[in-house]
């Protein structure tokens, strides 16, 4: 079976839309933060709460990815390719809080398994909440940009 050539103008439909974009994004804010709260420490001896510092990176990410989908494809996201951008944001998360979690745990000479499986439980339920954190963010970005055109 023979086909045609393939028309060059039409490139086919990423399975995860802007996961690289997300990523970068996501790495930045958790790399900011970090920065900020050791200049904070320094500064102020004061610190971030824990809470704010984990669900700040992937709300900001899911906000800019979102701003971006809705500027480059004029639509809300949509379901299947918005959960699994999602999905893959809370998984790549969750890899980057358990080597931060694990570094510090090794740094420390706290990395027995009483404190590694509760980091691994809490980074767990975490990342579950940023599926939907990411869902949420998404579709705020994206139609506070639809709602400018």
């Amino acid at each position: 079976m023979t086909e045609g050539p393939m028309d060059v103008t039409e490139t086919p439909e990423p399975p995860v839309p802007y996961l690289g974009r997300y990523t970068m994004i996501l790495v930045a804010g958790v790399a900011g933060l970090i920065v900020l709260n050791i200049v904070l420490g320094i500064l102020a001896q004061v610190s971030l709460p824990a809470g704010a510092a984990a669900v700040i990176p992937p709300m900001i990410a899911g906000l800019v990815t979102g701003q971006t989908w809705g500027r480059e494809r004029g639509a809300l996201p949509e379901g299947a390719p918005a959960w699994r951008l999602s999905v893959f944001g809370a998984l790549i998360y969750a890899g980057l809080q358990l080597l931060l979690a694990l570094g510090g745990l090794a740094a420390t000479g706290a990395a027995g398994p009483t404190a590694v499986g509760i980091s691994l439980g809490i980074v767990l339920v975490v990342s579950v909440i940023v599926v939907f954190i990411n869902r949420w963010f998404l579709t705020v970005g994206a139609k506070g940009i639809l709602k400018q055109r």
